[in-house]
């Protein structure tokens, strides 16, 4: 059976995930989770410089993934919990290709970066500062 567009885009973010040793999970839709909820949630092992120097920390993350081009098709429900996720203090992004989640992870462990979240028009803007 061959993978949809988004599967094949869920297959290389988990790759990336694995590769920067991310813990993840993938939720599974059903009538007992909540509706919207991203389509991975993550912890990005982080380290933390000035008064933590040295200990690891981890950010809470949450990725909905979506078909290549696809990225302006969240629900509204997908776009409640990733700024739910945000106002929280974690990351929340929507992507259609592993590179820019890699970019993000990174951009998180080397800078503890967290301050916003990622619409997809802001992506790359925001990953060039």
């Amino acid at each position: 059976m061959a993978a949809t567009p988004e599967g094949k885009v869920k297959k290389e973010i988990k790759k990336v995930l694995d590769r920067e040793d991310c813990y993840f999970y993938m939720v599974v839709p059903c009538g007992f989770s909540t509706v919207g909820f991203p389509d991975f949630v993550c912890c990005i092992p982080t380290t933390i410089t000035s008064e933590m120097v040295g200990k690891r920390v981890g950010i809470f993350g949450g990725i909905e993934a979506k078909a290549s081009g696809k990225v302006k098709n969240t629900t509204a429900n997908q776009r409640r919990a990733l700024e739910e996720i945000h106002a929280a203090g974690g990351l929340a992004i929507v992507s259609d290709n592993a590179a820019f989640v890699e970019d993000c992870v990174t951009r998180i462990k080397t800078k503890a970066d967290i301050t916003r979240s990622i619409p997809s028009e802001e992506a790359k803007e925001w990953l060039m500062k």
